[in-house]
């Protein structure tokens, strides 16, 4: 078992699952090896196998110790699978016992926001930002949401996003999503030239970013 676990942590996956499979094979009883198994179906990206194995252990070692971090791995992997609503089932799950767990929050918010669920998505980081005001993550998303929710924009929601974008900027300047969310702000008060920059600024942080490029490619095009 020390060398498959070895074998993971030093970050080979693929041969990590070979050597764990095997582990499990001859000690079926501990939930450690399936967890790792688990991780490494994770960062080898195949999701749907991680959700299995996962899926597995839960009902296996209920009281397993790291029973939290299975969840959220578990949660992650069904929203790289684009399942949201599975994802929303074990995300409520979660949040009858954590309701203020961030991470789950998260979570949640962006499986609202996939599943065109806005005003709730809202909600969620605005909840998160109640007590974590300097949450970079929720004030990008929040601020962009309120930018793009609807085909009017109110002064109020603008001067709002304004507020959010610019903190999570400040927050981290570096940050492409974040950049990203400045050059729509800026492209709404009309300021194409500084939104163009904004964007190309971004995609120098992350050139095979695809959603940066259609964005850029979109306000080249406008007269």
């Amino acid at each position: 078992m020390a060398d498959a676990l070895e074998t993971f942590r030093q970050g080979k996956y693929a041969l990590s699952l070979v050597l764990l499979e095997k582990e499990i094979q001859e000690n079926q009883e501990d939930p450690n090896l399936y967890f790792h198994f688990a991780l490494a179906c994770f960062h080898t990206s195949n999701f749907k196998k991680c959700v299995t194995v996962i899926q597995n252990l839960l009902k296996k070692f209920p009281r397993y110790i790291e029973i939290d971090r299975c969840y959220k791995v578990l949660i992650y992997s069904l929203i790289q699978l684009k399942d949201w609503k599975a994802a929303d089932e074990e995300l409520q799950k979660r949040l009858s016992i954590s309701q203020h767990d961030t991470v789950y929050l998260s979570f949640a918010a962006h499986v609202y926001e996939k599943s065109h669920r806005i005003s709730e998505a809202i909600q969620i980081h605005r909840k998160i930002l109640s007590f974590n005001a300097d949450n970079a993550s929720s004030l990008n998303n929040l601020g962009y949401l309120l930018l793009t929710e609807s085909e009017v924009l109110s002064k109020e929601k603008l001067t709002e996003a304004i507020q959010y974008i610019k903190k999570a900027v400040q927050l981290s300047p570096k940050n492409p999503a974040y950049l990203d969310s400045f050059g729509t702000l800026l492209s709404k008060t009309g300021n194409r030239d500084a939104a163009i920059r904004a964007l190309e600024k971004a995609l120098a942080l992350a050139p095979d970013h695809t959603e940066l490029l259609d964005h850029l490619s979109k306000l080249q095009k406008q007269a």
